[in-house]
């Protein structure tokens, strides 16, 4: 986790100091031989869900979904782009003999796919602040239910989105909490500003005040 927040603040402060680059946008379609400001970071499918009995493991990639989400809502200040990666167990040598055997009987998903997944988010400008988690590659239906491989109804995907729409679907309250704050701010208008501004300049005066 300290790496990825060192590698964040580099890309951050190099990125946008990068004379050939142009800044993110996301309306803009992608152009040959022209690179855009984009930071890929990697975290895990225990950045979503706990895996038991790996809790420092959990805790470092839960970190970096949560940098993931504070920097999509502040790197457009700098013209970089965010995205992520929440890869499943993939089919690696980095899984020893002992995770093999926990895992048996169910799927891993594929490095190929993986690298589908990074290269989509590095290569399309215009896809900003978005995360895939990656796992097997199944065949689904619109409603989210297994079908057969050689059913001719349904797709098959390796890659799922998340986090994408997560004031509508999953923070209610937090998209609750922030919205009337924002009312608050705005029933307060310019007076608010103002009588806020005076308070914070005479703050340390009202400190030594009261002693």
């Amino acid at each position: 986790m300290i790496g990825a927040m060192y590698t964040a603040h580099l890309a951050l402060f190099y990125l946008p100091r990068n004379p050939n680059s142009e800044a993110a946008n996301s309306s803009r379609a992608p152009k040959a031989n022209i690179p855009d400001r984009h930071l890929l970071l990697l975290g895990s499918v225990a950045s979503l869900a706990p895996i038991p009995s790996q809790v420092q493991y959990a805790i470092s990639k839960h970190g970096v979904l949560g940098m993931f989400r504070a920097l999509r809502a502040t790197s457009f200040t700098n013209g970089v782009r965010v995205n992520m990666l929440c890869p499943y167990f993939i089919d690696t040598p980095l899984i020893p003999i002992s995770g093999r055997l926990i895992l048996a009987g169910g799927a891993t998903g594929k490095p190929e796919d993986v690298v589908d997944a990074g290269t989509r988010f590095m290569a399309d400008s215009r896809i900003i602040g978005r995360a895939l988690a990656i796992g097997p590659k199944i065949k689904v239906d619109d409603d989210w239910q297994l079908v057969p491989k050689n059913s001719n109804e349904g797709k098959e995907i390796a890659a799922w989105e998340v986090n994408a729409h997560d004031f509508d679907e999953v923070d209610i309250f937090t998209a609750r909490f922030v919205r009337l704050i924002n009312q608050v701010e705005i029933a307060r208008g310019w007076v608010g500003f103002v009588f806020d501004t005076a308070k914070a300049f005479t703050y340390p005066l009202r400190r030594w005040w009261r002693g």
